[in-house]
Parts: structure tokens; C-alpha cells; sequence
């Protein structure tokens, strides 16, 4: 059977018409759970759910158990929905093999695998592309993550406006249950407005409005010395009052210098903003404000100084070649380097 997206398997919980296997697996633990909750909420009503419903847990049941709570013939009602959560927890799963070769047709199971690496090559996972709905939960790149709120936004009845999505973004990287987290928080602060701004990212999500790496990015673009070391003394100061790290850090500016180096090396400064933005693989003319202000103020060879500057600190931060500097000293010395260029 064919691979299907979120969407559809969405569609097919919400049109009350399942097939007899999904096998919903992959590293991104996100999409796995908002489907499963799906299948436990929307797919049948309370009383038919009486009789007819079960979740087991990997850790806790054997292949034997599943075939046979999968075996039982629904009670008044078309057929019976089976969960296995942390299927990746299961041992045995060759024994399944009889099962998937022939599933009842009563019975919906839906079963959620955890786990980075699937080997295909094995008879049992071949038997299930054959006999199953696949759906592979993929984590999102940095890239897709604004996009993805803002979309994730619109399905939810909300505008979150661009500048937010992308605050959201960088706040939360691509950890989308504290993307859905902090969703939440904002939905309830802004009762009945249905338009989402940066200023409420601000306010009602765990951000802090002043210290963050978004307003490091900005105050490094627009070289403002005094700004950026004030960011990075508060970072340095409050370690575990913030979502802050360094690895995070380095990984957001790393990925600013790199799209400045290509805005300078490529001359996009000559392209239209909206041309330009698409070359850099960036949603919007707004999302490229930091680096046009970057273009006019730091010289063409900066930004490759810059990315040698955040290999260096990577590196300290693993410990090589760090001796005994703590984050904090790190910290500071970043500000200071890339300062100087």
C-alpha cells in the first residue's frame, strides 16, 4: 500500500474510513504524536470507544498479546482501533510477520515507531510496505521550520503574521513540540483575536523580549557593539534563566554569516529583494532585513572571518583546544572576535 502524508491520514481519521494498518514511524516525535491523538479522539465516538478501543505500550506487551487484542471482532460498531505506543520498545517483532500477512479487515491497527533508522531490508517491514499505510515523520530543517508555523497557524484558525513566525522559529529551532507549547500559551493570552503579532510572541511565550538570540542576530547585523555585548554578558550571567546555549548559538550564526557570505560573494545586493530572497533559500523579503543591513556596513571578506571565528568556537565548545574556559569566558570572547571581524 502506498505512503501517505500527514494531511491524508488525517483525512482518512476525519472521513471515518481507516484502513487495517498504519505503521507511522521516523525521528520527528511530533507528527507521530498529533497523529495518534487523532486516532484516539476523532476517529470514534465515546461509545463505540467502550468496547472497541485499546492502547498498549511496546515496553509493556508481546507480539502474541497484539495478534490476539488485534483478532477480537468489534462490538456494534464497524471495527475496533488498536494503539501501540513506543512500538520501538517491542521485542519479538518478527513474530508480527503472520499477522501483517493477513490482517483483519475489523480491526484499525495503528502502530507508532520511534527510532531514527528502519531496516526495510527485513521480511517483516517488506510484508508491512505491502499490507500498510507508511508514514515516515521526518524532523524539519531550520529552513522550513517559520514556514511551517506559519502554515501551522492557518490550520488552527489563526494569521500569525511573518515577523512572529519567524521569532517563533528562532526561539524555539525546530523542537515543534515547543513550537505547539508555546502555540498554546499565546492562543490563550490573546482570547479572542485571531491575529498573532511579534509583540505577543514577546509576551506570551517564554521568550525574553531583550536577551535573545534573535536580537543577537539583529544587533550583530547592524553592528552594535555596545548591544552585542550586553547580549552576550546577560547570556553569559544567566545561563539557566534562559533557552539560550552556545551550540544553539553558533548554529544560528552560523547560518546568518553563511547567507551573508553568499548575499556578498553572489552580488545579490543587485537582484531584486524578492529574487534574492529565493536564491538564499529564505521565505521572504523580510526575513533577509539582517543581512541587507549586514551587506551595507561589514566588507565582503567579513562574513568568511566570521564563519572561521564560529568553526574556532565550535570546536572550544567540544573542548578542543579549549583548556579550561568556561561557556561564559567563551561567550565573551565570540562577542569580542566577531566584533573585530
Amino acid at each position: 500500500m502506498p505512503s501517505k502524508s500527514f494531511s491524508e491520514i488525517q483525512k482518512d481519521i476525519q472521513k471515518k474510513s481507516p484502513k487495517p494498518i498504519y505503521f507511522l514511524y521516523g525521528a520527528e516525535p511530533f507528527f507521530l504524536d498529533q497523529l495518534m491523538e487523532s486516532f484516539e479522539n476523532d476517529l470514534m465516538d465515546e461509545m463505540e470507544k467502550g468496547f472497541n478501543f485499546s492502547i498498549l505500550y511496546g515496553r509493556d506487551v508481546d507480539p502474541n498479546t497484539l495478534i490476539s487484542t488485534c483478532k477480537r471482532y468489534p462490538m456494534m460498531a464497524q471495527y475496533q482501533v488498536v494503539l501501540l505506543k513506543e512500538a520501538q520498545m517491542m521485542k519479538d517483532w518478527d513474530k508480527m510477520e503472520s499477522y501483517f500477512e493477513s490482517p483483519m479487515d475489523s480491526t484499525v491497527l495503528v502502530i507508532a515507531y520511534k527510532a531514527e533508522k528502519l531496516d526495510k531490508r527485513k521480511k517483516l517491514f517488506k510484508e508491512l510496505d505491502k499490507k500498510a499505510i507508511l508514514f515516515e515523520s521526518k524532523p524539519l530543517y531550520d529552513n522550513q521550520v517559520a514556514s511551517w508555523i506559519f502554515e501551522y497557524s492557518k490550520e488552527h484558525g489563526y494569521n500569525m503574521d511573518e515577523p512572529a513566525a519567524h521569532l517563533l522559529a528562532e526561539f524555539c529551532g525546530t523542537n515543534l513540540s515547543k513550537i505547539h507549547n508555546e502555540f498554546q500559551k499565546i492562543k490563550v493570552n490573546i482570547g479572542e483575536r485571531r491575529i498573532i503579532s511579534s509583540d505577543d510572541v514577546h509576551a506570551f511565550s517564554g521568550m525574553n523580549r531583550e536577551y535573545n538570540v534573535f536580537e543577537l542576530q539583529k544587533a550583530l547585523a547592524t553592528r552594535n557593539s555596545d548591544r552585542v555585548i550586553q547580549i552576550f554578558q546577560y547570556f553569559a550571567n544567566n545561563p539557566k534563566g534562559t533557552d539560550f546555549s552556545l551550540i544553539g548559538c553558533l548554529a544560528l550564526l552560523y547560518g546568518f554569516y553563511s547567507k551573508l557570505w553568499v548575499y556578498q560573494s553572489m552580488k545579490l545586493q543587485n537582484q531584486r529583494p524578492g529574487d534574492a530572497a529565493k536564491l538564499l533559500g529564505m521565505k521572504s523579503e523580510w526575513a533577509m532585513k539582517d543581512i541587507q543591513s549586514a551587506a551595507r556596513i561589514y566588507p565582503a571578506g567579513y562574513a568568511t572571518r566570521a564563519l572561521k571565528i564560529l568553526l574556532e568556537y565550535d570546536l572550544r565548545s567540544k573542548g578542543v583546544n579549549n583548556g579550561n574556559t568556561e561557556e561564559s569566558g567563551l561567550l565573551k570572547e565570540l562577542a569580542f572576535r566577531l566584533l573585530q571581524g
